[in-house]
C-alpha cells in the first residue's frame, strides 16, 4: 500500500509551531520513507506521520541550523509531562535504533514528533495506546552545532 494512498486527517499548518531541519536531513528522510513505504506495510501511521513532519519543516543549511533545534542523531532530554518524568534519548536513522540504548527511530511516534523542534517546546503525539506530551528541555549534543554536517 503506498503512503500517498493512505488516508490522513488534514491539519492547517498554521496551526502548528514552525520545525527546522537541516536538507541533508530532509535528503536522507524523504528516502527512508521511500525505502520503507516500498518494503513494509507495517508502521505505515508512523511513516505518514513523519512524511507529514518534514513537509512542513523549513529546510536550512547545515551550518545555518540553530543549536536548539532537534536534528538527526541528536540528543535530547525529554520530559513526559504527564509523568513528570525526564527521558534522554537520542534520535537515529530506523537502523540504529535500540530502545534499550535509548536510541529512538525517527520513524517512530517520539522520533517523528522530535525533529525539527525546538527547546522549551511541549508537543503532543499519537502513541498506540493515546496522546502524550513531552518536553523538551535541552539538547545535550547536536552534530551540527559541534561542526560535524554530514553524520
Amino acid at each position: 500500500m503506498l503512503i500517498e494512498h493512505y488516508q490522513w486527517k488534514t491539519i492547517n499548518q498554521y496551526e502548528m509551531k514552525t520545525i527546522e531541519i537541516t536538507k541533508l536531513d530532509f535528503t536522507r528522510l524523504t528516502d527512508v520513507i521511500y525505502n520503507f513505504q516500498q518494503f513494509n506495510e507495517k508502521g505505515l501511521n508512523e511513516i505518514v506521520y513523519l512524511k507529514r513532519e518534514i513537509k512542513r519543516a523549513h529546510k536550512r543549511e547545515s551550518c545555518e541550523i540553530g543549536s536548539d533545534y532537534v536534528t538527526m542523531n541528536s540528543i535530547v532530554e525529554i520530559t513526559y509531562t504527564d509523568l513528570d518524568q525526564k527521558m534522554q534519548i537520542e534520535l537515529v536513522y530506523p537502523k540504529d535504533a535500540n530502545f534499550k540504548l535509548k536510541k529512538v527511530s525517527v520513524v517512530s511516534f517520539l522520533g517523528s514528533a522530535l525533529i525539527g523542534q525546538k527547546v522549551g517546546n511541549t508537543i503532543t503525539y499519537n502513541t498506540p495506546k493515546g496522546k502524550r506530551d513531552i518536553r523538551i528541555n535541552q539538547i545535550i549534543y547536536q552534530p551540527e552545532a559541534n561542526g560535524v554536517y554530514y553524520l
